[in-house]
């Protein structure tokens, strides 16, 4: 086995990354939304001391994807630019960089927790009208 990658498939997952992180974005912020827009919710929630809450939860959610994409971003600008100066290969950032690039761990578990926190955040919404 080469160490290329294969641009087809990493293609594929840059989209679906993309995309997984859009849809999880998108629903972090439309919960607190659908809060602001739905007056009964907002009652109900703090009649039962769970507003602050959910609003949290959401707002976890969300900033672990902000933060992933962060991550990502600064990563592989950094190994971007040690291949256009490979002095700059020497440097720590490049070493640290590198190593962030290989860890998928720090995604799935940004995600895993994005998704339960939503999940959770709704659980406790639909509860209240249950």
């Amino acid at each position: 086995m080469s160490g290329k990658v294969d641009n087809e498939n990493f293609s594929s997952y840059v989209e679906y990354n993309k995309i997984l992180r859009t849809w999880l974005v998108a629903f972090g912020i439309g919960g607190p939304a659908l809060l602001i827009v739905n007056e009964k919710l907002i009652v109900k929630l703090s009649a039962v001391n769970e507003l602050g809450w959910i609003a949290g939860v959401f707002f976890l959610g969300v900033s672990l994807q902000v933060l992933g994409a962060l991550i990502n971003k600064y990563t592989n600008w950094i190994i971007y630019f040690g291949e256009v100066d490979e002095s700059f290969q020497e440097k720590n950032r490049y070493t640290l960089a590198l190593w962030l690039g290989r860890q998928l761990w720090i995604d799935i578990i940004f995600d895993l927790t994005s998704m339960a926190a939503f999940i959770y955040a709704v659980w406790i919404m639909v509860s209240v009208f249950a």
